[in-house]
């Protein structure tokens, strides 16, 4: 339920003032971090449109018991999609499983189902995650949808870059802005997916407000583990744990430099010594370089152990 969803208390509200009023947005944008809970406020928001509990509806939330709840929470409800690139690889299109962005034939099946009716719920609701993804191509083909929707349809996107979306589709939604969490509410939702406290506060600080990213952040460290920060041979064996495939060893690339730039950051700002607090602030701006080239065109394995040799002096402190 809405209580459910930590640490965006803000969207919540605006939602059920949508809900209490009865004047829902035909065309909303969720944007904020990857990770932050935007999916989950979407498919929560589509039961709280759709639910049947009357008592539920008053609080302007979803019971998650009734047969749209379920259904919704399944992923089969008949008025309900939610479309990512799994959902996008099962359609009937020619290399659907290859896809890594939102592609037009998928936008033309899903806007298509849109014209329906709805059938057992009183809306529509088609979320489309990842929507920076979509193509030139698809973004233009859902346009006209999402100027002139159905009386009963409720389109909504979801996006951790809305820079990177077409400025018209912007213009026509309702945006809700979703913060990064705070490290406590990190360390809170960690916990209660089974994470020790030790282990869920270590991921939370390296988190930057994402659960998504914290999970990684406690992968990364349990990958480490055995490996002494003290020896000259670590920034070799933390490299040795990177992903094989090329995406996946720049994004832990990159979350490996920001746990070295946020001690890096920490040791500066308790430095009471001129000369320390300099060399602090060049090792910030060698991260900080590190950081551009793992987004360029460079092997993340080579920038990131430059970046620990780098900073050999303090990764014990950091990584300890």
């Amino acid at each position: 339920m809405f209580t459910e969803i930590l640490g965006q208390e803000k969207a919540v509200r605006q939602l059920k003032k949508y809900l209490a009023a009865g004047k829902i947005p035909q065309a909303m944008l969720f944007c904020g971090a990857e990770g932050v809970g935007k999916a989950k406020t979407a498919k929560n928001f589509a039961m709280a449109l759709n639910c049947t509990d009357e008592a539920a509806r008053k609080t302007g939330d979803a019971c998650h018991i009734c047969q749209n709840c379920r259904s919704i929470l399944n992923g089969v409800h008949p008025d309900y999609i939610f479309l990512d690139l799994a959902y996008q690889a099962t359609m009937p299109f020619k290399d659907a499983e290859k896809k890594q962005h939102i592609v037009v034939d998928a936008i033309r099946i899903v806007t298509a189902r849109s014209l329906q009716h709805a059938v057992l719920g009183r809306y529509k609701v088609i979320i489309i995650d990842k929507a920076e993804s979509m193509q030139s191509e698809a973004a233009n083909a859902l346009l006209k949808f999402i100027e002139e929707p159905p009386p009963d349809m409720v389109w909504i996107l979801v996006s951790s870059k809305k820079e990177a979306m077409l400025p018209t589709i912007k213009s026509r939604c309702q945006t809700l802005q979703f913060n990064n969490l705070p490290d406590e509410t990190v360390k809170q939702i960690l916990e209660t997916q089974g994470f020790e406290e030790s282990s869920a506060a270590r991921a939370a600080a390296a988190s930057g407000g994402s659960i998504s990213r914290a999970v990684k952040a406690a992968e990364f460290f349990t990958n480490i583990a055995v490996a002494d920060a003290a020896k000259e041979t670590f920034p070799y064996e933390v490299v040795s744990n990177l992903s094989r495939t090329l995406p996946d060893a720049r994004a832990e690339a990159s979350l490996a430099l920001d746990i070295l730039a946020r001690g890096l950051h920490d040791f500066w700002s308790k430095a009471q010594n001129d000369k320390i607090r300099e060399d602090l602030k060049q090792k910030l701006e060698k991260i900080a370089f590190f950081k551009r080239a793992v987004r360029r065109n460079v092997s993340p394995a080579l920038v990131l152990e430059t970046a620990l040799i780098e900073t050999a002096d303090l990764n014990e402190k950091i990584f300890k």
